[in-house]
């Protein structure tokens, strides 16, 4: 099957979004030319003519037309990241967005990613040094990002429903860690040699999860669970830990000097290792905890023609092999 070729540029410094509404999969990558945003679009035989490429009030958005899409598909985002200063990636169109090898080291730079729906953003890169980076999931969708290093002065994550992230780095260095899950999503947040913290909190409200995994070191920790869910902050030693449970879930984590803890209804509130110098409310001691290990980075998928099957006329409903 022939495949046709669409290419177009923009001003990176123009770019202050980029929105990803396509059924497909999607790479960004850090090769573009000197100043632009190069995208390059290979489809089957008349479905390029199904995509359209637009840079409206500093969005770009990739999307395609309404009409019964299938065929063989390649889109390709190259970026010159020394110019390219998007704030803000957004994934909601049931496809993946794939982010191979570009860093952002810019002086009080933020970055946030969005999925929204279905499909996944997955980023590799060799550093992330901002004031904030941050990861939202909402539904059932996906958020997995490996880094070489973490320098942030703020890293946020939240799930809103069943979807997941997972934030994983050689060196993580943050002054506030907050993740937050709504519903029954999962939230993993970890790093290889070392975790340092000046602050973490985490939330969980229903039935979902909060980890982080590694080892390291925070001053303070704050964890309250509502619900049924599960936190674990106990692969950060911390100073003093805050631990509060409503219901029947549960709280894993280590403290040094004091542990508060203040567990409401059958929940439980765990400490690891030794006990702290001072305990306040109920809480005991976990003896040979589950690990907390980061896991190795996962390739992300090859940069050829996937084959994609979907009818927007009616429904976002999309098959990519």
């Amino acid at each position: 099957m022939s495949l046709e070729p669409y290419t177009t540029s923009f001003d990176a410094a123009a770019v202050r979004e980029l929105r990803n509404l396509l059924p497909c999969r999607v790479f960004v990558l850090p090769d573009g030319p000197p100043g632009k945003v190069f995208v390059s679009l290979t489809a089957s035989h008349r479905s390029v003519d199904h995509f359209i490429v637009q840079l409206v009030q500093g969005v770009l958005t990739l999307r395609t037309t309404h009409g019964h899409l299938t065929g063989q598909v390649l889109v390709q985002v190259h970026v010159d990241e020394a110019a390219w200063t998007a704030t803000k990636i957004t994934n909601a169109g049931g496809g993946d967005l794939c982010m191979d090898g570009v860093a952002r080291t810019a002086q009080g730079g933020h970055l946030c990613l969005v999925q929204d729906g279905r499909g996944g953003i997955y980023m590799k890169t060799p550093a992330l040094s901002l004031t904030r980076f941050a990861c939202h999931v909402s539904g059932g969708g996906a958020i997995q990002v490996d880094a070489g290093a973490l320098a942030l002065c703020s890293l946020d994550s939240t799930v809103s429903g069943h979807g997941n992230i997972a934030v994983y780095a050689e060196t993580v260095n943050t002054t506030y860690a907050s993740s937050r899950v709504q519903g029954a999503g999962v939230i993993n947040l970890g790093a290889r040699k070392a975790w340092h913290a000046t602050s973490v909190q985490a939330t969980v409200q229903g039935s979902g999860v909060v980890c982080f995994r590694g080892e390291g070191t925070c001053v303070v920790a704050t964890a309250t669970v509502t619900g049924s869910g599960r936190i674990r902050t106990d692969a950060l030693t911390a100073h003093e830990v805050d631990a509060s449970v409503y219901g029947s879930g549960s709280i894993t984590t280590q403290a040094v000097h004091a542990l508060r803890a203040k567990p409401v209804g059958p929940g439980s509130i765990y400490y690891t290792k030794m006990p702290p110098e001072t305990c306040h409310g109920p809480c005991s001691h976990l003896h040979n905890p589950s690990s907390v290990i980061v896991p190795e980075a996962a390739p992300l998928p090859d940069r050829v023609p996937n084959a994609i099957d979907v009818d927007t006329s009616s429904t976002w409903e999309c098959h990519v092999m």
